[in-house]
């Protein structure tokens, strides 16, 4: 039986907060990443099945228990569902909040692996999570004339700069904070702040757009550590390219600042896009990495899609990666 996608959400917010079944605004979303994936990987032996044990009376087995770490397989990208709301407060101005649950699993999936610092050829820093699920874009603000004041998972000023993609990322988002970004013409601000107890973050940052140009500069200190980004775009008739800079300092560190930069071009027509992406970060200890990234998509309408990406990451410490993946993914 079909429903009405906005009639379903509505019921479930009542559930859980009666104010919400008067707003006619409560959507109900989500996206279904599928994907094959794999990498060149292929140096290193999959572990004996059986391994000898001549006291235990064992033998030893040819078979192996495990592929290759860079064998190709299914995996799950972004799996997730939320809940959005907004409407006219009794001030006339706009209230609107989120809430989302990512899961990032196939079905009865054990666990999930992350890799925070984009390490592929390196597992040992990866963040294995095995709850459900977990929260992500929770917030909840007001929005006018005046701008847009978010309280939660809040603007990240400092990626204002950040242009051209995120293959190496400047800083991390601001889960708990108060944020503003307000738009004046073709130029937009933003501020935000987190309390020490979260995640000690002041940051500013702007942009400027006009005409397919774009400007943006951000700044953020977090907790011992300054960050800075730069950057530049440019659009016109489905071309785009973008460039973009920034450094990382930690009070106190020896390895001297981070930096980085990164160049992007793209191009789209009738629902294709292609965009290839090119990133390169060091500092004076050992990191020296680059990494170029061919992305692929086309939208089959309807909020299905396919994409391919290929990426050749040659990190200054440990081997260099070719990982390749093609994804189909359903929105709602």
């Amino acid at each position: 039986m079909k429903c009405n996608k906005t009639l379903i959400a509505v019921a479930i917010a009542g559930i859980a907060a009666a104010p919400m079944m008067a707003s006619a605004d409560t959507t109900l979303f989500g996206v279904v990443d599928i994907q094959l994936q794999g990498t060149d990987q292929d140096d290193v032996d999959a572990a004996p099945a059986v391994v000898a044990n001549p006291a235990a009376g064992i033998e030893a087995s040819d078979e192996v228990f495990a592929s290759e770490p860079g064998d190709i397989r299914i995996a799950a990208d972004d799996v997730l569902f939320g809940l959005t709301s907004e409407h006219k407060t009794n001030l006339g101005v706009t209230g609107y909040a989120s809430l989302r649950v990512d899961m990032n699993r196939l079905s009865n999936e054990g666990t999930q692996t992350f890799d925070p610092f984009n390490t592929p050829g390196n597992d040992d820093d990866d963040l294995v999570v095995t709850s459900l699920g977990s929260a992500d874009s929770i917030f909840v603000g007001l929005k006018g004339g005046f701008g847009n004041i978010r309280f939660g998972e809040t603007f990240n000023p400092v990626e204002a700069g950040q242009v051209a993609n995120d293959i190496f990322d400047v800083a991390g988002d601001i889960n708990g904070g108060i944020g503003y970004k307000g738009g004046f013409g073709p130029v937009t601000v933003q501020a935000a702040w987190s309390p020490e107890q979260n995640e000690d973050v002041t940051a500013l940052g702007g942009s400027f757009n006009f005409a397919g140009f774009g400007i943006g500069a951000g700044f953020e200190e977090r907790a011992d550590v300054d960050a800075f980004s730069v950057g530049a775009s440019f659009s016109f008739a489905g071309a785009a390219i973008a460039a973009n800079f920034f450094t990382v300092d930690e009070d106190g560190g020896t390895d001297g600042d981070l930096e980085s930069v990164t160049v992007k071009v793209g191009y789209s027509i009738f629902g294709a896009s292609a965009d290839l992406t090119f990133a390169h970060r060091e500092d004076d200890g050992d990191i020296d990495d680059d990494s170029v990234r061919l992305d692929l998509s086309y939208s089959l309408g309807g909020g299905t899609s396919i994409s391919s990406r290929i990426t050749a990451d040659d990190p200054n410490v440990g081997e260099d990666i070719l990982s390749y993946r093609l994804k189909l993914s359903k929105s709602f």
